[in-house]
């Protein structure tokens, strides 16, 4: 049985994350009722708003789960 492979590339800039065919800011929010589920991404029970004002440059982007969000977004984005 053959399987199907996607390879997403994905570029975590400061400012805009990117990949092969979407750009948006790096900006994540918690969103507490969301009324439209236009780049909102659920993650462990909470749902975040993606794009807008961007985030605060840290000292990496490992600090809390925002990159990660945003990957998960980057993704959906890709294979929508």
């Amino acid at each position: 049985m053959e399987q199907e492979i996607e390879i997403i590339g994905i570029d975590h800039g400061w400012s805009q994350i990117k990949t092969a065919t979407q750009v948006f800011t790096t900006a994540v929010e918690e969103a507490h009722s969301p009324t439209f589920y236009d780049n909102i991404v659920e993650y462990k029970g909470k749902c975040y708003s993606i794009g807008g004002r961007r985030i605060e440059v840290k000292n990496t982007k490992t600090e809390n789960d925002d990159y990660y969000i945003l990957t998960l977004a980057a993704i959906a984005k890709e294979l929508k």
